[in-house]
């Protein structure tokens, strides 16, 4: 994590900055999805992912995926 640079949870503000670190891991290393289900959890009405705003939460998907758009170009020699 730490070569990675960490979680932002400054510009990302505790929403994404774990999408914004799998997506800087996929750049650095070979990552793959395992398909089975491994833990379940209980989302109930005053669950913290439901009470935040929708378009906050756009907002930092975009802002992780935009910043990884810019590193990959910067890799691929100004190409995405």
């Amino acid at each position: 994590m730490l070569e990675l640079g960490g979680f932002d949870s400054e510009d990302l503000m505790d929403y994404g900055e774990d999408y914004d670190l799998y997506l800087k891991l996929g750049e650095k290393y070979a990552i793959g999805r395992v398909h089975e289900v491994l833990y379940k959890y209980r989302r109930h009405p005053d669950n913290s992912d439901i009470l935040r705003d929708p378009m906050f939460k756009l907002r930092n998907k975009n802002l992780a995926r935009e910043r990884a758009v810019g590193r990959r170009r910067g890799m691929n020699g100004g190409k995405a």
